[in-house]
């Protein structure tokens, strides 16, 4: 995803004479910005607004970034003014009513920067920061089901996101989860091993269930990363005070209470174009093991409806179970191995995914959505050839079909194939023309081919959208 100052990179490079000397300080501002110099980004920035001229578009980016700048001095009801003038300019600008919410929260204004949260998803829906942050606005009000839900859209929106799954995992504990947020916090440490919040996290919870050797050692390698962190050297202490007087590793120390949501990293203030990180396959939670008992009650088609009920709820888990019930009934039926697999597939389980789609294509052949299905694991596992051989197979069985062209796009570029990915993306935009998430990709594609026009003109057309 393209972050907050990439984009204006883009914005203040157009050539323009009439306004050379005011893009030129705007361009040494972000400069300075990027290098941390932020009293002299804020006085550039000042000085770009007071040469003139301009366009407003260009004033949007610049108001955008004062604010950062201002809110990175911790001097928030002036990064909140920047955000409004940005607001008053562009009141479509997602990034802005984002940012201002960003600084609301950290004036502990919850209520304010929910509602700023709610506006940029409405201009922006599936922004996965945005839940995130919304997320942790609701867990500091004590909000945890609304909480989890949004760390949950966050995940669903990007399942590499280590930072929700760390803030949903404490979540989980204030409401007693504490299996699902032991789960939590192995996948956040499985896509970043050295997220010191993940693994104290994790040590909360072991502490929680009357494991302290197992905290201890969570504490430990938390501590190495982030030696500075008092409530991982403090819950050290007490778990290793516990196993000290009971003589044993079974001891239930009385360890701090890990705060519900919190704000595990700052956001990135600068962004790189790169492919996809290859990201393990977290381990499946422990209650997803405990399958629904077949029941001499339940038929086959019981268990299918009650599958797709939860599924269409978002409850992989509980589908997965029902469909392995109406699997051991039929075990053959391609469409419940499908299905099945698109609930692997949207809860991250990408290797049971692509054995469920392949056992399908063994039984009937395979039809679009169980290609397709196989192309997007295979995506996320960052098997580019193999997701693109079956986004192939797809695009064969349904011609342009936004979704398979996208995903092909992506697995092209991050291939390095970027004549592929803009002859797809080409193809996505002439059924989908205002699509941001696919304007911005391509604008990606373009900035990182040299193609600095059309990169702009991308980037123009994903912020107005």
């Amino acid at each position: 995803m393209v972050r907050w100052l990439l984009v204006a990179i883009i914005f203040l490079a157009v050539p323009a004479a009439a306004r050379a000397d005011a893009l030129d300080d705007a361009r040494e501002a972000l400069k300075a910005q990027s290098a941390g110099d932020i009293d002299e980004a804020i006085r550039l920035y000042g000085k770009a607004i007071e040469d003139g001229g301009l366009s407003p578009e260009n004033l949007v980016f610049v108001y955008n970034n004062r604010g950062l700048a201002f809110d990175d001095k911790g001097l928030r009801d002036r990064a909140i003014v920047e955000f409004e003038y940005a607001i008053k300019l562009n009141p479509n600008y997602f990034r802005a009513y984002y940012n201002r919410g960003i600084s609301y929260a950290r004036k502990g204004f919850f209520e304010r920067a929910i509602d700023d949260y709610d506006t940029a998803l409405k201009f922006n829906p599936g922004d996965y920061e945005v839940f995130n942050r919304r997320g942790l606005a609701y867990g500091s009000l004590n909000l945890y089901d609304r909480a989890i839900a949004d760390f949950t859209s966050a995940i669903g929106n990007k399942p590499d996101h280590f930072e929700a799954f760390t803030n949903r995992g404490f979540a989980y504990l204030e409401i007693g989860l504490v299996n699902q947020a032991i789960g939590d916090f192995d996948a956040a440490i499985g896509f970043n091993p050295e997220h010191a919040d993940a693994l104290k996290g994790r040590g909360n919870a072991y502490s929680s269930q009357g494991f302290p050797d197992r905290a201890i050692a969570d504490y430990e390698t938390a501590a190495a990363i982030n030696p500075k962190d008092p409530e991982i050297q403090h819950n050290l202490t007490i778990a290793r005070e516990a196993v000290a007087r009971s003589g044993t590793k079974t001891a239930t120390p009385a360890i701090t209470s890990a705060p519900a949501a919190r704000e595990v990293a700052p956001e990135a203030r600068i962004a790189t174009v790169t492919p996809e990180p290859v990201t393990p396959e977290p381990a499946a939670p422990a209650y997803q093991a405990e399958e629904d008992a077949v029941s001499e009650s339940l038929g086959f088609d019981d268990f299918v409806a009650n599958a797709e009920a939860h599924a269409d709820q978002g409850l992989h888990e509980l589908a997965i179970a029902a469909y392995a019930n109406a699997l051991r009934l039929e075990a053959s039926d391609a469409s419940v191995l499908k299905r099945r697999g698109q609930s692997y597939l949207a809860n991250r389980q990408y290797d049971r995914a692509i054995s469920d789609f392949d056992a399908a294509l063994g039984q009937d052949g395979g039809d679009f959505e169980t290609l397709k299905g196989l192309g997007d694991a295979y995506l996320a596992k960052n098997q580019l050839t193999d997701a693109i051989i079956n986004y192939d197979f797809a695009d064969g069985l349904e011609p342009n079909n936004f979704g398979v062209l996208k995903s092909r796009g992506d697995a092209y570029f991050a291939q390095g194939d970027h004549n592929g990915a803009i002859a797809d993306y080409n193809a996505a935009a002439a059924i989908r023309s205002g699509d941001s998430a696919l304007l911005e990709s391509r604008g990606n594609v373009y900035l990182a081919s040299g193609r600095f026009d059309e990169a702009i003109d991308d980037y123009s057309a994903a912020a107005e959208g």
